[in-house]
């Protein structure tokens, strides 16, 4: 009878374990799905907050496409944010290239049209040179602006002879 008490006494702190180390599974699930799932609303709150507009683009050299972005959204933007921002440019129809923000060619830097704090405000404009590799020539191109929360604005435009 002893025995029995022994094994039964074995077997129930075996379920006892068993059950607190699933339960702490669990919960360590729970966790990670809601710390999943605030950093998708955090990210989503981004992108609504996020708007832009290309207003204008032009050709400033034969190597250089000077172009303005609004920012016509309620979310702002650091300088070294906008290091994390792409642009795609090139010929309609053709493939296009990948600049990143840099002051050597090929590359894209930023100056603040308004405001004197470097942070890129609502309704604040954004003025971009981009400096090619490559001579431009005459026809219609593409030129695409994303921000670090995947929002982008396209602009096609045309550079005559």
């Amino acid at each position: 009878m002893s025995s029995n008490m022994i094994s039964e006494g074995i077997i129930l702190i075996a379920v006892v374990i068993t059950a607190a180390t699933a339960s702490q599974i669990f919960l360590g699930s729970l966790t990670d799905i809601e710390k999943s799932t605030e950093y998708r609303f955090d990210d989503l709150g981004d992108k609504v907050e996020t708007s832009l507009e290309i207003i204008h683009a032009q050709k400033l050299s034969n190597t250089t496409i000077k172009f303005w972005i609004k920012n016509t959204g309620n979310k702002g933007y650091t300088y070294s944010e906008l290091e994390k921002c792409d642009i795609m440019f090139g010929r309609e129809g053709l493939s296009y290239d990948y600049y990143f923000l840099t002051d050597e060619t090929p590359g894209w830097n930023a100056t603040f049209e308004t405001g004197d704090d470097n942070y890129w405000h609502k309704s604040e404009t954004l003025c971009i040179h981009l400096n090619l590799d490559y001579e431009l020539t005459s026809g219609d191109y593409y030129l695409n602006f994303v921000t670090l929360h995947g929002v982008k604005n396209v602009y096609e435009f045309s550079i005559g002879d």
